[in-house]
């Protein structure tokens, strides 16, 4: 069996080659991700037959948005903290806890470091939202790709 990520430089870093291993499921651990981008892990496997099954699943690794926090009660409205390690367009989508969408705000661009953007309690046609938990969901698009986080946080009515 051969083991091995492959980072968006194409460079491939080899966790495991040409090892024999007894049927089963294995961990590995791999802590040095020096590119940040679309990364690949990639498992060869030879069986005792001789047939080769081959397995690659991309994943992305990116450190663009950080630290998502919320007051866990926000009255009236909810301001959502979070740092950005480099520009990117920021798009907050507020859901039940249940992921039912009740606002998407309109994307804005931002600049690196400590940041927020903030949910004025309303719904798409300016209703104010019932009282109860929802979940912010920040969307970040910069120039390594999408990345997203989500936190819950209980609202009440103002």
């Amino acid at each position: 069996m051969t083991a091995q990520l492959i980072g968006p430089d194409n460079v491939p870093r080899p966790l495991e080659t040409n090892v024999q291993h007894d049927p089963g499921s294995y961990p590995f651990t791999y802590s040095t991700f020096d590119v940040e981008g679309t990364w690949n892990w990639n498992v060869t496997a030879t069986d005792d037959l001789g047939r080769v099954s081959t397995i690659d699943r991309p994943f992305r690794y990116d450190t663009t948005l950080r630290g998502v926090t919320v007051p866990k009660l926000s009255l009236a409205q909810a301001t959502i903290h979070f740092t950005l390690s480099r520009p990117a367009n920021i798009r907050l989508r507020i859901e039940t806890k249940n992921g039912v969408v009740v606002r998407t705000l309109p994307a804005v661009s931002l600049q690196s470091g400590p940041r927020s953007v903030a949910w004025d309690g309303t719904l798409p046609h300016g209703t104010k939202a019932y009282g109860g938990v929802y979940v912010a969901h920040v969307f970040a698009t910069s120039s390594v790709g999408t990345s997203d986080l989500a936190v819950p946080f209980a609202f009440r009515r103002g």
